[in-house]
């Protein structure tokens, strides 16, 4: 087990949110400072595992000029709209 970690300096309005919740639940203090720290990590990691995936803002604008026409020229058979296969069929 490791050592017990003593807060110094919590802020009033913290402390006396802890207080509230142990008053609430009939606790002790501790139990709900280790339940508040556990919900923050969990939170943390959550936020860290949304954030490498988000969205692709790292990659837009990486592509050289030779690299985007590449892309475009090998792509370009996907831009021809086939007529006949969206003319209705009844």
């Amino acid at each position: 087990m490791k050592e017990p970690i003593t807060i110094q300096h919590l802020d009033e309005a913290t402390a006396d949110r802890i207080e509230e919740q142990a008053v609430q639940r009939g606790v002790d203090k501790e139990p709900v400072v280790l339940r508040l720290n556990q919900q923050a990590i969990e939170l943390e990691k959550k936020k860290a595992e949304l954030l490498k995936y988000r969205d692709l803002d790292s990659l837009a604008g990486t592509w050289s000029k030779e690299e985007a026409d590449e892309f475009d020229r090998a792509i370009a058979s996907l831009r021809t709209i086939d007529e006949d296969f969206w003319r209705l069929k009844i």
